[in-house]
């Protein structure tokens, strides 16, 4: 599987999949967004409009954000926006990560400690 990977000139390229993959899941896409300095992964259905191409309504950050407030943060995303763990699309993940040098979405834990 070769990964083909935009470097980003504008802020407009912002919204665009820096890199897509077959998902292994049906006939899913597996897009990867840059998101607030780190990398998250979504399942996408190429039979309906996937989020950067819906740009006129929303952006891939503000649909994250919100999945986000829906359930807890994760670097992957699957079709209904939940949270899930895939060591496949990690591997991919990673890749990018490599590739562009932008971390994988990280999450800090919110339990504190006296």
């Amino acid at each position: 599987m070769k990964l083909e990977v935009i470097i980003l000139k504008t802020t407009k390229e912002l919204n665009k999949p820096l890199a897509t993959f077959p998902a292994g899941i049906k006939d899913y896409i597996f897009n990867v967004y840059y998101y607030r300095l780190q990398l998250v992964g979504v399942i996408e259905d190429p039979n309906f409009l996937q989020l950067h191409e819906l740009d006129k309504y929303l952006t891939p950050t503000s649909y994250i954000d919100w999945r986000f407030s829906v359930h807890w943060p994760a670097p992957i995303l699957d079709v209904y926006g939940n949270p899930i763990k895939s060591e496949e699309l990690l591997q991919l993940l990673y890749q990018v990560s490599a590739k562009t040098g932008w971390p994988l979405l990280t999450i800090k834990s919110s339990r504190k400690y006296f």
